[in-house]
């Protein structure tokens, strides 16, 4: 019998993203946000088409589930163009997620 501990493999998913978020977000939406809860950095980098590829949606409604989640200032995106390649950082908004009314 093997005896050794195993590591969690989890990630932590605040009760407001699946009571309210996920009533209020299309699916693809959805999985855009937990995607970015799962990141182990608070500022992290993806590519839209790597993250496309990773939740199984297209590289147009990844930009759109990001650009609505960044209206609803849920996420940060900072943007920065060197040269011809366009590098985004991510950040999650926790207090506009956490603090919703009606939750």
């Amino acid at each position: 019998m093997n005896n050794s501990i195993v590591e969690p493999n989890h990630t932590q998913i605040p009760n407001v993203l699946f009571d309210y978020w996920m009533r209020y977000l299309s699916p693809s939406k959805f999985k855009v946000l937990l995607y970015f809860f799962r990141t182990p950095s608070r500022d992290f980098q993806i590519s839209l088409k790597e993250l496309a590829e990773k939740i199984k949606i297209s590289k147009m409604e990844v930009i759109r589930s990001i650009k609505l989640l960044e209206d609803l200032s849920l996420i940060n995106v900072k943007r920065d163009i060197t040269g011809r390649t366009f590098t985004n950082v991510y950040n999650l908004n926790l207090k506009n997620i956490l603090e919703v009314n009606n939750a």
